[in-house]
């Protein structure tokens, strides 16, 4: 779990204080049927938040195939290479370190839900996190991650073949 992850825990599921925060984490990761991958050793925090999302998995009646714990230096290497292609913010997002990591395990990326703007095609407004309901403030998303940069790498990717790049509304 990345910053982005205890966050979604702290503020999503109110750090699973009770069984009605438990009973919501486990239904929401229950679509995730086969494999789990938790990568939270990026701090001190996160790895707190790893092991009580852990434990929450492990208490409930969730029967997972895997659970994936990312070794504690692959943040780190993930983040040298978006700063090898250009990247030059705080941190990297949580979306940007799983597409590098996707890019070192499979043969094939296609991404989705990836949109650098404060506002869809259409303009409406998009939350800055996936369990916030609430649009974000521009000079926090500039401050803290430079999507605009990490927009400009993935457009680079596409480009040249290695990703597909969906920024439609998904039909699945």
């Amino acid at each position: 779990m990345i910053k982005e992850e205890c966050a979604a825990l702290k503020i999503g599921y109110n750090e699973l204080q009770n069984k009605k925060d438990k009973s919501k984490f486990i239904a929401y990761i229950k679509q995730y049927q086969s494999y789990l991958w938790i990568s939270g050793f990026t701090s001190l925090k996160s790895f707190e938040y790893t092991k009580l999302a852990m434990r929450t998995i492990r208490r409930s009646d969730m029967k997972l195939k895997i659970l994936l714990l990312g070794h504690p230096t692959h943040w780190y290497a993930m983040s040298k290479f978006l700063s090898n292609r250009g990247l030059n913010a705080s941190y990297a997002s949580t979306g940007a370190y799983w597409l590098s990591s996707a890019l070192t395990m499979c043969d094939k990326v296609n991404l989705y839900g990836f949109w650098p703007f404060s506002t869809d095609q259409n303009g409406k407004p998009l939350n800055y996190h996936y369990y916030e309901n609430s649009a974000p403030l521009v000079e926090k998303i500039i401050k803290v991650h430079r999507f605009d940069q990490e927009f400009s790498i993935i457009i680079d990717l596409h480009m040249k073949g290695i990703i597909q790049l969906h920024v439609d509304k998904c039909k699945c």
